[in-house]
């Protein structure tokens, strides 16, 4: 099946064809003809599944039915996304001006410390993509006219309903028509979601689409846990960074311990292109820091900020320096490698004396996935730094260097 049959819409057809975009990937197919015959969904979907455009093309498609009928366009939006991060929120903007070259349509963003906000608000548009908080603020001071508004799009639903963001989120809902398209989009499933969903909504009428491989780990993923001391961390980080020389992203918990990390990396790799990214950073500190990230593909140190979402081309393995605090989270972290068909990836776990009880949770949530089975490849002993750079791994009084051929040292999933 072609995007043909889903939509006839020659503007998206060509946007497809520039992204090298054959055919619809299984979210697409169910979820664009329903988006665009005006019902609501609920969708759950795996990352890398192309959730994106399975809203961008409706929407665009509306906006361009919407001028023919009425002779001309409107300077009101549309289309409303929401998204956690500014991160996020720019790549959805990125997507909808590709399509745009080819549609004609009008796209603008907003996201907290934006300092031109106002003035793009008073600009005309069609698609308004924001994070809430900033949406909110604008619909408070009356900043924003969202009585045309026919699309309401959610994208990473489960972390916007649990970011302590309801009254922001409630404000966005009753600001916009009762009769507005709702669109929920999410790799992962909150337990409260329906108690979440009519809190917000009230009786509106959702189709749910909970799709294949939703909830989980994409298949073609490979996992190694090296299990070390906290002390060990650093020491094992920098010797996998001297043989891995793929494009890769380092995740750390806190934003002081990702701080900490990044400093010691630029100490050890002062050549390599290694960038930092959390929220205690500066909005211009965040742009400039990941723009650099994407035009080099070096090693990303960042927090959970780049874990929703963002699909970042070329990335081939992540590393969990710290494990998450819960599996929905791992699952989104390791779904920023793997995606899109044909595609691999790696996600190396650093599993200390402390992480039991979160790898077992990691692992029962994902049992019997096939991507949770390392190879066999003995325990790792103490680490040994030579003054020329090279690393030893001794096990008691027995020593032996790192091979190229098993890449890392990892125990079985289930120790």
């Amino acid at each position: 099946m072609g995007f043909h049959s889903l939509v006839e819409f020659p503007a998206a057809m060509s946007f497809l064809a520039e992204e090298g975009i054959q055919k619809p990937t299984e979210v697409q197919a169910v979820v664009i003809p329903k988006l665009i015959s005006g019902e609501s969904v609920d969708v759950l979907a795996p990352t890398g599944s192309g959730k994106t455009i399975s809203y961008l093309i409706p929407t665009v498609y509306h906006i361009k039915e919407q001028e023919k009928s009425r002779g001309g366009v409107v300077d009101r939006p549309s289309v409303i996304v929401l998204a956690p991060t500014r991160e996020l929120v720019g790549q959805i903007v990125a997507q909808y001006k590709k399509l745009s070259h080819h549609a004609k349509v009008r796209v603008r963003h907003i996201v907290g410390g934006d300092h031109d906000a106002k003035i793009k608000l008073c600009a005309r548009t069609d698609i308004l993509i924001s994070a809430p908080g900033k949406l909110a603020q604008a619909l408070k001071k009356k900043l924003i006219d969202v009585t045309d508004v026919k699309y309401l799009i959610f994208d990473e639903a489960d972390q916007l309903f649990e970011k302590g963001l309801q009254n922001e989120l409630i404000t966005i809902v009753q600001a916009v028509p009762k009769s507005v398209v709702i669109g929920l989009f999410s790799a992962t499933m909150l337990e409260d979601m329906s108690s979440r969903k009519e809190t917000l909504f009230g009786s509106k009428k959702f189709k749910v689409l909970n799709l294949h491989g939703a909830n989980k780990v994409i298949p073609t993923i490979e996992t190694y846990n090296m299990r070390v001391t906290t002390n060990e961390k650093n020491e094992m980080l920098a010797l996998f960074l001297r043989r891995e020389r793929r494009p890769g992203v380092v995740f750390v918990n806190r934003k002081e311990d990702a701080q900490r990390v990044f400093d010691f990396l630029r100490r050890e790799f002062d050549k390599r292109n290694i960038t930092l990214l959390h929220g205690g950073m500066s909005v211009e500190q965040r742009r400039v820091s990941y723009k650099l990230f994407l035009k080099e593909i070096g090693v990303m140190v960042c927090t959970d900020i780049a874990a929703r979402g963002m699909d970042i081309k070329g990335l081939e393995w992540v590393l969990n320096y710290d494990l998450p605090s819960a599996a929905q989270y791992y699952i989104h972290r390791a779904g920023r490698v793997g995606r899109g068909e044909g595609n691999t990836g790696v996600v190396y776990n650093m599993v200390t004396p402390r992480d039991g009880e979160i790898i077992k949770e990691i692992n029962q949530h994902i049992r019997n996935q096939t991507a949770f089975k390392p190879k066999e490849i003995p325990a790792m002993g103490n680490l040994k730094t030579k003054k020329d750079g090279k690393k030893d791994a001794g096990d008691g009084d027995k020593k032996k260097k790192f091979k190229k051929t098993p890449r890392y040292v990892v125990r079985r999933r289930d120790d």
